[in-house]
């Protein structure tokens, strides 16, 4: 009998796909709060740009195993980790 694959259980199938769901918009969201920011008055190419190196840093940090949101703490203090993650307090 060949081995269950952590990727062939429905449940893990199900968080596949709203991941694939949610992380479009938390970009877009991103997209425009850096679009409103007037302070910084990036140009939408600018903007552009910055988010067309999300995806690649993200496979990355995937295919090599690290923690992305915790590379992103240990670097610059930002806590990306959901509340429950940090025992429910937000």
């Amino acid at each position: 009998m060949a081995k269950k694959r952590h990727y062939d259980d429905p449940g893990t199938n199900i968080l596949r796909m709203k991941a694939w769901e949610m992380a479009p918009k938390m970009i877009a969201a991103f997209v425009l709060v850096l679009y409103d920011d007037k302070e910084l008055n990036l140009p939408v190419e600018k903007i552009n740009e910055l988010v067309c190196q999300v995806a690649p840093l993200y496979e990355r940090a995937e295919a090599e195993g690290w923690d992305i949101r915790q590379n992103c703490h240990d670097l610059t203090g930002i806590d990306c980790f959901h509340y429950m993650e940090r025992g429910g307090k937000a």
